[in-house]
């Protein structure tokens, strides 16, 4: 992770094993990347703090739930 974490990225997708390290490793790409694309933001157990960004777009038509986040840009799904 920390090789990611050092770069800078356009879109990066959060849906990784265990779901749990998502919101962690959410929170350390926040300033790295234009658009994060959270996938399962509706479980819990993911630890999303979607409070952190300005812009958080839900696509609730279907489940799992999708959710981008931006701290930098707004998006409309």
């Amino acid at each position: 992770m920390e090789r990611f974490a050092a770069e800078s990225w356009g879109v990066v997708l959060v849906d990784h094993w265990p779901p749990g390290r998502r919101g962690r490793d959410l929170a350390r790409l926040a300033d790295r990347a234009e658009l994060l694309v959270l996938h399962d933001s509706e479980d819990e157990r993911c630890g999303y703090q979607l409070s952190a960004f300005p812009f958080v777009t839900h696509d609730d038509r279907t489940l799992p739930r999708t959710t981008v986040v931006s701290r930098s840009r707004a998006l409309r799904l």
